[in-house]
């Protein structure tokens, strides 16, 4: 993972540690693990630190599909703020399974999301698993795959984004050569604060003021 998430990690961790994260999870999720039918279900919403997700909907066609998925809400994970699903997915030689996963997430006040984290583990055979990142009112679209086991996929955004929608696809058993599964996936996002107007006005003086100096210096030289 990018020396910059880690960072972003560290930052969470230390605005949002301790028993504070307990009560975050507590308070706007079921459970600091639930069922995923839970995270499913209509008009559902959870926040997890200064992030809000909504709109889960999971589908698949895997041969073991995996009733009893789990969600645990990570406040921070490896790479910020999101989830971690568990399982067992799994299929037989020259099949090919299809897991699909879709959220949106949305950044809280005086936050932007700048950097999203990939990771599956667990299990056997040839995976892949692919994360779409699109925010449809500002054009924004980007994609981070995660094509070896257990080696995470991390992407810093080239524009950061008050809210995204995901479309996450794992398969399995790619190559059709063999049995496939695993048993975990996690998804999380880290964010970069944004300035308060003040503040911006504060930056505005400052740089105002260094124009006239160098105006002045100008002045005395010619």
């Amino acid at each position: 993972m990018k020396a910059k998430s880690a960072a972003l990690g560290v930052a969470a961790a230390a605005a949002f540690s301790g028993s504070a994260i307990s009560a975050a999870v507590a308070a706007t999720c079921p459970k600091p693990t639930a069922k995923l039918n839970v995270y499913t279900a209509a008009n559902f919403s959870c926040t997890v630190g200064d992030k809000t997700f909504t709109g889960f909907s999971y589908t698949t066609n895997t041969t073991q599909a995996a009733t009893g998925v789990t969600v645990t809400p990570e406040n921070p994970g490896p790479g910020g703020l999101g989830f971690e699903f568990s399982g067992a997915w799994s299929v037989g030689s020259k099949t090919v399974g299809d897991v699909e996963l879709k959220l949106h997430v949305a950044a809280g006040a005086g936050f932007l999301i700048d950097d999203a984290f990939n990771h599956f583990g667990g299990g056997s055979g040839n995976v892949s698993d692919t994360m779409t990142l699109a925010n449809k009112n500002t054009g924004f679209s980007t994609t981070l795959s995660a094509s070896t086991r257990s080696i995470p996929a991390d992407i810093i955004l080239k524009t950061a984004q008050k809210s995204l929608t995901i479309t996450d696809d794992i398969f399995l058993n790619v190559a059709k050569t063999a049995a496939a599964s695993f048993s975990n996936f996690t998804k999380d996002y880290s964010q970069t604060g944004v300035p308060e107007p003040a503040t911006l006005s504060l930056l505005g003086v400052g740089l105002g003021a260094l124009g006239v100096i160098g105006i002045r210096r100008r002045k005395r030289r010619q």
